[in-house]
């Protein structure tokens, strides 16, 4: 099963597979990632995983394995909000990936009934 971590990494476009090895940059991704699984924790969304633990959490962990709601918006809340805080862009870039993170959010607590 593929981790959090491993799935955030791939999905942020300036990353690549030497940044997993690397601990420097997967402590600071890591970080960011449970700052945004918080986030959504906060909001009704998924349940509190332990982003630095010896065995790295999976989405199932998060949002339980037997989770029948979408979870596409949460994961690219995720997605984004490590992104803005890792790597970020250009200021204009920045904004519109700031925009597009509240709205997944918004839609992800939609989806939960919060």
């Amino acid at each position: 099963m593929v981790t959090i971590f491993n799935d955030v990494v791939s999905a942020i476009p300036t990353t690549s597979v030497e940044v997993m090895t690397d601990t420097v940059y997967a402590a600071s991704i890591k970080l960011h990632i449970a700052n945004a699984l918080a986030t959504l924790v906060q909001n009704g969304v998924g349940k509190s995983v332990n982003m630095f633990s010896e065995t790295e959490p999976t989405w199932d962990d998060f949002f339980g394995a037997d989770n029948d709601k979408e979870t596409a918006h949460a994961k690219t809340f995720v997605y984004l909000q490590t992104q803005i805080l890792f790597d970020p862009p250009q200021q204009h870039v920045l904004e519109n990936l700031a925009k597009h993170a509240e709205e997944s959010l918004w839609r992800a607590r939609l989806e939960y009934d919060i």
